[in-house]
């Protein structure tokens, strides 16, 4: 097995290119070794660039060895990349290590789209993951807000995030959605965070609009606060999520035969809504009474009980 070489080591797939340029020109063998780690990005973007658009061309190989360490760097990328890349400041934010041959790629998309550049320069240090995210995403501003966030959950999950939050909180321009996304950047876990933002999010319409003593709770804020009331784990995000996904509705019983809570959900096996479960306070059984007004309300509407639900009750999952 052959070991690796000093250049190997700092130089990683780079490597036979500079040994071939110090065979060429010896004296440059000093300052590969010294460089330090913004000199081996240089250095490594200079030989991709190379490989990627000068065709591995021995004869600019030759001119790149002398020109390596004596010309200005951006005149050398230029040449090599064919076009110029701008400052070069921002090598001293990649980490030390030289990177792969594509994440160098991914570097020079990005500093040719200047509203994409202008996120590398908002980065203190730049990760490998975020070259990635920032050299692909179409809504840079978006992913400005959170990019940290953005890098370890990946660009696909913040577009389907970014998908929902337009869907759901169509009251948030591209300020607002900015000032949610750093929210995520400071939460534990994204699921916690999408669901604290969607409290706000509109519900669909109520199969039914009730009656003076039956009334759909027809906001995330309405559920939460009845599911303290009330005692029930209406209070939780989950029962506040299904509604927002029109998948049921809520119904809080007041007067005589309240205060109660009916789960109305839509039942995909018969096209229509029925009545999935109600409970009083603490998730207690209703009085035989307030059972029968609740259920032939609902009845005079096409929306009917039948018993045991094909699916876990909303209201029945705790107690208290």
């Amino acid at each position: 097995m052959t070991k690796p070489t000093v250049a190997g080591n700092a130089y990683r797939w780079a490597h036979p290119a500079i040994e071939q340029m110090v065979r060429h020109r010896p004296s440059a063998a000093l300052d590969f070794l010294r460089a330090d780690s913004t000199t081996k990005h240089f250095v490594a973007l200079a030989v991709r660039g190379w490989e990627a658009h000068q065709g591995r061309s021995e004869r600019v190989l030759r001119q790149l060895s002398g020109d390596i360490f004596s010309r200005p760097r951006p005149i050398v990328l230029a040449k090599l990349w064919g076009t110029g890349l701008g400052g070069l400041s921002i090598l001293k934010r990649l980490p030390g290590r030289v990177l792969l041959r594509r994440q160098y790629d991914e570097l020079v998309s990005t500093l040719l789209d200047p509203q994409l550049r202008q996120l590398l320069h908002e980065c203190s240090k730049i990760l490998p993951e975020e070259l990635a995210i920032i050299a692909h995403f179409d809504e840079p501003i978006l992913a400005a807000a959170s990019l940290r966030k953005v890098s370890k959950i990946g660009a696909e999950l913040f577009h389907y995030v970014i998908a929902v939050l337009r869907r759901h909180r169509p009251d948030l321009d591209d300020t607002g959605l900015v000032a949610v996304l750093r929210e995520l950047g400071r939460a534990d876990g994204l699921s916690t965070w999408l669901r604290r933002v969607l409290r706000h999010a509109d519900l669909p319409p109520s199969p039914w609009d009730g009656t003076e003593t039956i009334a759909p709770l027809r906001t995330v804020a309405e559920i939460h606060v009845t599911g303290v009331e009330v005692r029930n784990c209406l209070f939780d995000d989950d029962r506040s999520l299904s509604a927002i996904l029109g998948q049921c509705c809520y119904y809080r019983v007041s007067g005589r035969y309240g205060p109660a809570v009916v789960s109305v959900a839509f039942d995909a096996l018969l096209g229509a809504w029925r009545i999935e479960s109600y409970r009083g306070l603490a998730n207690a059984h209703l009085k035989p009474a307030a059972e029968r007004h609740i259920l032939e309300a609902f009845a005079t509407v096409g929306i009917r009980f039948f018993g045991d639900y094909p699916r876990e009750r909303a209201l029945d999952w705790c107690d208290g």
